[in-house]
Parts: structure tokens; sequence; C-alpha cells
């Protein structure tokens, strides 16, 4: 069975980087230097499941097409990966601490993680209050 999928043409705005392109002599249709933002149409095809997501997005919240969702999407995707860019050598670390600490035996039941985990939690909720 064939997968049908649909296709949406993104139209990102102008950026900074495009305006001065063509400022410096550059057209429109003459492709920009390597790893510019993408501007130009691009044609997506994508699974049905995907384009119900996208749907289901657009109809809940505050984006009018496609391309704002995708836009936001990729805004929070190149967030975390700079956090996690920023922040590599403290979670390294914590992962070689916690590692040391199981080879020594200084871990916790199930149970004891998850009463752990609770009062966490409960500690988080009542500082927002």
């Amino acid at each position: 069975m064939a997968c049908v999928c649909s296709m949406f043409e993104l139209k990102v705005p102008d950026t900074p980087f495009m305006q001065s392109h063509r400022m410096s002599g550059h057209s429109r249709s003459e492709p920009p230097p390597p790893n510019p933002r993408y501007t130009h149409p691009m044609p997506l095809a994508l699974d049905p499941a995907t384009e119900q997501r996208i749907q289901r997005e657009l109809a809940r919240g505050p984006y009018r097409e496609p391309a704002e969702l995708i836009n936001r999407a990729l805004d929070l995707l190149e967030s975390q990966e700079n956090w996690l860019t920023r922040n590599k050598e403290a979670i390294n670390q914590r992962l070689e601490e916690s590692m040391a600490q199981a080879a020594r035996g200084q871990t916790y039941s199930p149970e004891q993680a998850r009463a752990l985990l609770r009062q966490d939690r409960q500690e988080r909720a009542s500082r927002r209050q």
C-alpha cells in the first residue's frame, strides 16, 4: 500500500542575511553562500500522521499557517540543542559522578528513587505557589 503524502510549500520571510546578500549584488535566483537560512519555497512531503499533527496544532494554536508552526518547532529544537551544548560539560560530569556512585554500590532501590522524586516534585510545586 502506497503512502499518501501531502505537500506544504514553506515561504520563510526574508532574513537580514538574505537582504544583505542581495544588496551585495546577488539576485534572489542565485544560490546564497553555503549554510545560509533557507528562504526559498520548499515543498515537503509529509506522512499522514505528521500532517494531522500540524493540522491539529494549527486548529489549536496561534499559528495561521504551517510555516509559522514549523518555524516555531525549529526555534525550540535549536534552543534545546544550544542548551545541551552549553551544559554538556556539567551533564557529563553528573553522569560520571552517578556512574562512579553506582560502581561503589551507592544506589537507591526503585521504591526509594520514587519517594525521592515524589518529594522533589512536591517541593518544586510548593515553591511555585
